[in-house]
């Protein structure tokens, strides 16, 4: 899908940069930061800055183009004039560094240091949030699942060989799990939902029922919510241990899913995000899994906001997908799944 939005281009600029080796965890004192951008983003951002830093860093105030919201706040902060106001007090010493997003490079004769944002999201908390890319940062190095057709049939190899043994494997549990879901309510044992896959295109998810016969009776989907009391007793239990994801590798036998991707959504609710949430889609560039980076990251998604933070570990995963990685997802899952701390 991503090559369907921009050609490749070798050798072209990344979209993020490492960390500045000025970023210094042992400085004396906070570092007083402009975040460009008085959005959603940037307020998540200083939220982040002053909370969790890996850094002593100090958020002091947002530059925004809007001439109808300077002088305004936003949390507190205020909302500062783009160019004289920022090279005033750039000049006073009340602000020593930025924090930009894809228009980053306008900054950059400035005499302070300017941060790619993304990048920054990228090395401190392995995510990248869609606000503060662009397409050019695509063309960036990583995404091997996408660039290299040998990553990309080595992986479908795994997954077919690992469903297969999985399947054959988890034979029994199959067995147990079928009659504790036909005792604890009426209805089927399996529950078959439309989901986006690799592209756009639609298929049948196959999961244990771990909700009411009658959950969406009045046919409007609707986000699954923590302790949501359409959820019974035994698939409280099956959520919790991701043993309702176990028919799924029938899906991943098939080639509609992979053991490890982006979690696929309803298309019902991908129709929405992706008006709301820039990049949405593009997590539908490779096969979606059973587990995923957002999976063990976050938690389920049950608003727009929840999806769009899922989004952000998902485009991580996108760049950085690895055999590596798939490792360390899916023992963290195992981790989950054996210490019932899923939802």
């Amino acid at each position: 899908m991503i090559r369907k939005m921009r050609s490749q281009q070798n050798g072209a600029a990344s979209g993020a940069l490492p960390l500045p080796a000025a970023l210094d965890a042992a400085a004396p004192s906070p570092r007083r930061a402009l975040i460009v951008g008085a959005t959603a983003a940037g307020d998540a951002l200083a939220r982040d800055l002053t909370l969790r830093a890996p850094e002593p860093i100090l958020p002091v105030a947002f530059a925004d183009d809007d001439p109808t919201r300077l002088g305004d706040h936003l949390n507190d902060l205020p909302i500062i004039n783009l160019d004289g106001d920022v090279t005033r007090r750039i000049a006073e010493g009340d602000i020593q560094i930025i924090f930009a997003g894809a228009d980053r490079a306008r900054w950059h004769h400035l005499p302070i240091p300017v941060y790619d944002a993304a990048a920054y999201y990228e090395n401190a908390w392995h995510k990248i949030p869609s606000e503060f890319i662009d397409l050019e940062w695509f063309d960036g190095p990583g995404f091997l699942l996408l660039r290299n057709p040998v990553a990309e049939t080595g992986k479908r190899v795994f997954d077919f060989v690992a469903s297969a043994l999985l399947l054959i494997l988890c034979s029994p549990i199959y067995a147990l799990v079928a009659l504790a879901v036909k005792i604890d309510s009426p209805g089927p044992v399996f529950y078959h939902q439309k989901r986006t896959g690799k592209g756009g295109g639609v298929f049948k998810v196959h999961k244990f029922r771990s909700m009411r016969q009658d959950a969406e009776k009045f046919g409007t989907p609707q986000w699954a919510s923590e302790n949501d009391p359409r959820i019974t007793r035994v698939g409280n239990f099956l959520r919790k241990t991701r043993l309702d994801e176990i028919p799924q590798f029938w899906n991943v036998l098939k080639g509609e899913m992979s053991l490890i991707g982006p979690r696929p959504e309803r298309p019902e609710f991908d129709d929405k995000l992706r008006e709301q949430i820039p990049h949405y889609m593009t997590r539908y560039s490779v096969r979606p899994g059973i587990s995923g980076w957002a999976q063990v990251m976050y938690t389920y998604a049950s608003s727009v906001e929840d999806a769009r933070e899922k989004l952000s570990y998902d485009l991580y995963y996108l760049k950085h997908g690895s055999p590596s990685l798939d490792l360390n997802i899916f023992l963290r899952t195992v981790q989950v799944a054996l210490t019932g701390k899923g939802r």
